[in-house]
């Protein structure tokens, strides 16, 4: 199931909604017990993605900035 929500963050990623990428991605850090197959190696990579590229795909800044124009 954990990977289900691993690809609806990459969906989230990819249609430039890195708000709802780093909610789903936070939860399964948060919530997601097992440590030792490779799942939350995979979170920590994704949230630190996000991190990296937070100016470049954050679309609800984006939105709102023009919205305040």
């Amino acid at each position: 199931m954990a990977r289900v929500f691993l690809l609806l963050a990459d969906i989230s990623i990819k249609k430039g909604d890195s708000l709802q990428a780093r909610a789903t991605l936070q939860s399964l850090k948060d919530y997601y017990k097992v440590d030792n197959d490779g799942i939350l190696d995979e979170v920590k990579a994704k949230l630190n993605s996000l991190d990296e590229n937070k100016p470049d795909t954050d679309k609800n800044d984006k939105v709102q900035n023009s919205v305040q124009q």
